[in-house]
């Protein structure tokens, strides 16, 4: 039996990697200590039960370093601080507590850092790392709606490969549609 939290967790752990691949040679020191720490942290509350970040604590390090990027902004500075940004907001937020709606934004978070990098530099890899994050996040939406029924929900090996394959096939069938739109 696999547990769907676990297979969440993994699959939040991959959409966070993936989408501050590209963007983690740009950013500042801060973020590029607190993005592998935030994993670490992830990784270890998961196996050991160890408490997560949560509640006032969470809320009162997210205001701080929105501030300290906030000021700054400017007209001239606008992609670095809010590249960085992202990548703290990422880190809390993986650092967290694991319940659907910070799922949602862990797979947020990691979209819009992906489309960050776009700004410092735009290769072929980019539609790489796009397509595995969208299928990570198709997967874990489905998934994410078994573990809003039951949270403790655990899924056969050969169960959780169907419905794996299921999610999983439904950007491929999208494509066509995709195609069409951006013609359009």
């Amino acid at each position: 039996m696999v547990p769907v939290k676990a297979v969440l967790d993994i699959l939040a752990l991959l959409a966070a990697l993936l989408g501050m691949a590209p963007l983690f040679p740009y950013l500042g020191r801060m973020p590029r200590l607190l993005f592998p720490a935030a994993v670490l942290w992830a990784v270890v509350a998961g196996w050991k039960r160890f408490p997560p970040l949560r509640g006032w604590r969470a809320t009162v390090l997210t205001g701080i370093f929105f501030l300290y990027y906030a000021v700054q902004f400017s007209r001239d500075n606008v992609v670095e601080p809010a590249a960085n940004l992202l990548a703290v907001l990422l880190s809390i937020r993986l650092a967290g507590e694991k319940i659907p709606r910070n799922y949602l934004q862990i797979h947020a978070l990691s979209l819009f850092a992906l489309a960050a990098s776009t700004a410092f530099t735009l290769s072929g890899a980019f539609l790489v790392y796009l397509a595995l994050l969208l299928l990570t996040i198709a997967v874990s939406l489905v998934l994410l709606t078994f573990f809003t029924v039951d949270s403790r929900l655990s899924l056969t090996r050969r169960g959780m490969r169907r419905v794996a394959s299921v999610a999983a096939a439904m950007p491929v069938a999208s494509v066509p549609l995709i195609l069409l739109f951006f013609i359009i």
